[in-house]
């Protein structure tokens, strides 16, 4: 999103496992959404202390992206509200940009 709203943005980069499968398996610009999936992520490692994807290497993930799959995060529903933070994070977690939620809703 830096690179849309500021013209000295460095060039794209970041972990795959962080990083829209849209931004993994097509070469568009990134869009708002792109930070939506990324912080859907980041949330679920607050959550569950864990990385997102730990254990699979780059290949794998490339092939998740290519597939659309990519809710593999493994939650622990047993902890207080996990149910619910779940549930949000796999709508920031969509593989279709256009249905993942604003940041605003």
């Amino acid at each position: 999103l830096s690179r849309l709203l500021t013209k000295d943005a460095e060039p794209l980069g970041g972990s795959l496992a962080w990083m829209a499968p849209e931004l993994i398996v097509t070469q568009t610009p990134p869009q708002p959404a792109a930070d939506v999936f990324s912080y859907g992520r980041l949330c679920y490692m607050i959550l569950e202390c864990r990385k997102p994807l730990a254990g699979f290497n780059t290949d794998a993930i490339k092939e998740l992206a290519r597939t659309k799959v990519t809710n593999q995060l493994v939650w622990d529903k047993s902890k207080p509200l996990q149910k619910e933070c779940a549930t949000l994070c796999e709508g920031m977690l969509d593989f279709r940009p256009e249905t993942r939620p604003t940041m605003i809703e």
